[in-house]
């Protein structure tokens, strides 16, 4: 079994490299998307995009076209006639005050249309959107709801409540199917619009890197390639020793870290923390490998963060914390956080804001910190994650990425430890 795992991988790199080149060749690697760095925001790159298809008025110039195409081969309504198509659009009927990503009004129906990217479900928020389109229904209207996700996951308990069911009460439709086939479409009926077919073209070839749709032929020449019983029970065992794999590299990633951290004068005063009880149990006491590795893991799962924290204290009820963790989106990211009695500081409207806002550290309008991602780019593997950093795998790679972390670690903390005397004023002063 182990050569036959050998071979097959030998095999699957030789493959992979053949299209890559074919990918370098062919321009394809190039993506507007992907340069603007907007590949997974759900509101300014899916939202917008996707309405100004399906919007009758949108600059394409060609009318009903693509929202005609979107009814019958996205939502499975090829003989529907819209007469409104909407976006973000504010609930009127439910107290919630929520927005439906997509309304789509015909005759016959009122669509509704939830869209996920890396976003979580929210509470109840399916029930209210079925609710919302059953009391927006006029005469003979009916209400549909349908759920979009990358691959065509169920909603979550939390988004239904436990009231709706998948295929019955709300329709599953994914970007790697529905949306590629529609994309498809499109783009055959804008071949003599240079311009036009280029822009769906980008964001098909986005859609397929988010998905991990493979190219026809990569997929035919792999379909040819693992043809034998026991060349499948090999690709069996590599997928599930895949997350281990990572776990072990990621865990080894924070530990080196670490290691080059401590070595360095600067963190005198600074206390670790691990912010996420991966290295140790709830008495402090150090976790063995296999449990570390197991916790790492059932992160993945969830696309939950691992890493660390650094500790200074200011006084007995004041202190900050600088983070380095990961991110789904955004890969390895600095952070900062304050503290007064263990309570975060609101740094919105904070002179702290300024401090933070001097070094580009952005603010995290959901917590009480704020973050800039790492200038290395480095990426663990998660679930929804984009192509995870790869040459971690390289040794000389992994030792670069550790020391070029390590050393914007300490510049950051250099800097705050520039600024502790004012940090501690303006904590001082906001709490008299």
């Amino acid at each position: 079994m182990e050569q036959q795992i050998k071979t097959l991988i030998a095999q699957v790199a030789t493959l992979n490299e053949k299209y890559d080149a074919i990918k370098r060749l062919n321009g394809e690697n190039f993506n507007i998307f992907s340069i603007l760095d907007m590949e997974r925001k759900e509101v300014e790159t899916h939202s917008k995009f996707i309405y100004e298809l399906l919007n009758p008025n949108g600059s394409h110039g060609q009318g009903e076209l693509f929202l005609q195409l979107f009814l019958s081969s996205v939502l499975n309504l090829p003989d529907e006639d819209a007469c409104a198509v909407k976006r973000e659009d504010l609930t009127r009927y439910i107290e919630s005050n929520r927005r439906i990503d997509f309304v789509i009004e015909s005759k016959e129906h009122q669509i509704g249309i939830e869209m996920k990217i890396d976003a979580g479900d929210q509470e109840g928020q399916l029930k209210d959107y079925k609710k919302e389109l059953e009391k927006r229904c006029k005469g003979t209207q009916k209400p549909k709801l349908y759920y979009l996700t990358l691959t065509g996951y169920e909603a979550g308990e939390k988004s239904t409540e436990g009231k709706l069911k998948a295929e019955k009460d709300y329709t599953l439709i994914s970007f790697e199917t529905d949306i590629l086939n529609w994309l498809e479409e499109c783009i055959e009926k804008s071949a003599t619009i240079p311009s036009l077919r280029e822009g769906l073209v980008h964001y098909r070839n986005l859609i397929k890197k988010l998905t991990n749709k493979l190219p026809r032929e990569m997929e035919e020449e792999m379909e040819r390639l693992i043809r034998d019983p026991k060349d499948v029970e090999a690709m069996q065992k590599i997928a599930e020793e895949y997350p281990r794999l990572w776990a072990k590299k990621e865990k080894a990633f924070w530990e080196a870290l670490r290691e080059a951290l401590e070595e360095s004068k600067q963190l005198r005063g600074f206390e670790y923390l691990d912010k996420y009880d991966i290295w140790f149990d709830k008495a402090g006491k150090i976790l063995p490998e296999d449990k570390v590795l197991e916790t790492i893991e059932n992160k993945y799962k969830k696309d939950n963060w691992v890493g660390f924290g650094l500790k200074k204290e200011y006084t007995d009820a004041t202190y900050s914390v600088l983070t380095i963790d990961t991110h789904v989106e955004k890969g390895v990211l600095l952070g900062v956080e304050f503290y007064v009695k263990e309570e975060p500081i609101p740094l919105k409207n904070s002179e702290l804001f300024k401090i933070c806002d001097a070094v580009d550290l952005e603010y995290n309008l959901y917590e009480a910190n704020m973050y800039k991602p790492s200038k290395h780019n480095i990426r663990f593997y998660r679930k929804k994650q984009k192509e995870p950093s790869y040459d971690l795998f390289d040794d000389k790679k992994f030792k670069e990425y550790v020391m070029g972390l390590s050393d914007e670690v300490i510049a950051l903390v250099e800097y705050f430890v520039k600024r502790e005397k004012e940090i501690i004023e303006i904590i001082e002063t906001a709490q008299a």
